[in-house]
């Protein structure tokens, strides 16, 4: 379709303006039409993968509960890439927004270096599955047997088998 109006724009003897401004557009559109593009492929072979690693029980502990996780990785990547895409093609200059992306990154890594180590130790524990909910565990030198009530990307929350007290611990002390 925009090919089809910057033709018609062209045979109809549009300004010169006029036809770098339908250009523009047209490249913004094959951008977002890229971007969309490659998320529903991501998306798909996201799923078709988990669920043959699944079916096929070859990799143990991947199963389908982790596909929206996933997902939001692939989301957040993809878009990010979509907006450069489209800010440089704009003309903006994408070293210093990337620079300063960068700068921004390793400030708010080191502040939030505890809660970054929680995350992705709730991501380890998801994606590895030493423990399933339901399952009877020890943790660390701690005599006391806890049974895993549930698993989340930055905590896990166990209960005393022996005293029934609820213990929730941040994943990265599991």
């Amino acid at each position: 379709i925009t090919y089809g109006i910057t033709e018609a724009a062209r045979v109809y003897g549009a300004n010169q303006f006029m036809m770098q401004s339908i250009r523009d557009i047209s490249v913004f559109a094959y951008a977002l039409m890229g971007g969309y593009i490659a998320w529903d492929l991501y998306r798909n072979i996201i799923k078709h993968i988990f669920h043959k690693m699944e079916n096929d029980g070859k990799i143990e502990g991947a199963d389908t509960s982790l596909i929206p996780l996933f997902n939001m990785i692939g989301e957040i990547i993809i878009g990010v890439a979509t907006a450069a895409v489209i800010l440089s093609l704009l003309g903006f200059n994408l070293i210093g927004i990337l620079t300063g992306a960068g700068i921004i990154g390793v400030a708010i890594s080191l502040g939030a270096q505890n809660t970054l180590s929680q995350f992705f130790s709730g991501v380890t524990l998801l994606v590895t599955r030493p423990f399933q909910t339901g399952d009877l565990i020890r943790i660390g030198g701690d005599e006391n047997i806890y049974e895993v009530l549930r698993v989340s990307l930055m905590t896990s929350e166990f209960k005393n088998w022996a005293s029934l007290e609820h213990m929730i611990l941040p994943n990265s002390s599991v």
